[in-house]
């Protein structure tokens, strides 16, 4: 006798591999590249930052790529972003702040919002997909530190 292959088994099993290598490999999702950017920043928190209350973000415009937003969550915890849309890269198209709210940041380009809270930031609005970058924010001493 020849070959005696099972073949509506052999053919369920070639339909499982052909369909699971679809799932598998589907996901379209693009990879975010963040162009590097050399970024330090030293800032002293009861100088440089005494006048940034809880919720409140500012400003360092010659900072990162887009300039660099430095937002206090809570006391003594800060997060450093840079300000170029997500949406945007490579082009840079810097966030500014959305109806004095600052918590809520729009790209004036793209019209994407980015709503910034304790645990960091999030896109409230595309076309972004991706929320801002996030600096390396620290503090020691008495001093923030930012890094890329």
């Amino acid at each position: 006798m020849g070959n005696n292959y099972n073949v509506p088994k052999l053919k369920f099993f070639l339909i499982f591999i052909v369909i699971s290598s679809i799932f598998l490999d589907c996901d379209n999702r693009k990879e975010f590249k963040f162009p590097h950017v050399n970024v330090y920043l030293q800032l002293h928190i009861y100088t440089d930052l005494s006048d940034l209350g809880i919720l409140n973000a500012k400003v360092y415009p010659n900072d990162g790529l887009g300039g660099v937003l430095i937002f206090k969550a809570e006391e003594r915890k800060y997060f450093a972003f840079d300000m170029a849309c997500t949406h945007e890269i490579p082009d840079v198209c810097a966030i500014e702040e959305y109806e004095k709210s600052s918590i809520i940041w729009e790209c004036p380009c793209c019209k994407a919002r980015y709503t910034l809270h304790g645990q960091g930031n999030y896109v409230s609005k595309g076309p972004a997909e991706w929320p801002l970058w996030n600096y390396n924010a620290y503090i020691d001493g008495d001093f923030l530190y930012v890094t890329d």
